[in-house]
């Protein structure tokens, strides 16, 4: 089921990127965006959303708008991997699709930032098959938050457990496993949002 809102038209008006409405809110980024999106209910967090954008509460819910977002210029475009390597091991980050996808208004002015497809399901219920993942590689990535560890051309997707001097670990949630990675590492890129269900 879909349902539509005006949260987008809104949190752009505002000019809010999505991880400080879900702050108003106590949720995470990807929840937020479900939210955004329509797969999820509002009704729990309709007056804390009025708040946050100092609107009535009919405001969020009623008559779709898409104006404002139809009005807003196109943004630039940016790179997107997720071919998975040919041994089945990570995704193949020597070569990009020959797709690229919009750049999320969070991202526009970020050097380097891509987006990821993901090919599997090991993150799931976090990330899943078929999601598209947007990557700011020039933040310090946080323990307990997803990543892309680029290494040898290669790039695995994961939860970051621990990092230091000598590399990094990771972990995936289905099946539960760690991937440890040495000093040889090219990055550890931060994924800032997801794209569901594309």
């Amino acid at each position: 089921m879909q349902y539509q809102n005006n949260l987008k038209t809104l949190r752009l008006t505002a000019g809010k990127k999505q991880a400080d409405v879900a702050s108003c809110l106590n949720i995470g980024q990807a929840e937020y965006s479900r939210i955004e999106s329509g797969k999820r209910k509002i009704t729990p967090h309709q007056p804390a959303l009025a708040k946050a954008f100092g609107v009535e509460q009919n405001k969020i819910t009623e008559e779709y708008v898409a104006d404002v977002i139809n009005s807003i210029a196109p943004t630039e475009t940016i790179s997107v991997f997720g071919f998975p390597s040919p041994d089945g091991d990570g995704l193949n980050f020597k070569k990009t699709m020959m797709s690229r996808v919009e750049c999320p208004p969070d991202l526009a002015a970020v050097e380097n930032a891509y987006a990821c497809f993901c090919y599997d399901n090991k993150l799931s219920p976090k990330i899943s098959n078929g999601d598209l993942a947007f990557v700011n590689p020039n933040i310090e990535p946080k323990v307990g938050s997803l990543v892309i560890v680029r290494e040898n051309g290669r790039g695995f997707m994961g939860i970051l457990t621990s990092v230091d001097k000598d590399g990094c670990v990771i972990e995936t949630i289905e099946p539960q496993e760690e991937l440890e990675f040495s000093r040889d590492i090219e990055s550890i890129d931060q994924i800032v949002m997801v794209k569901y269900d594309l």
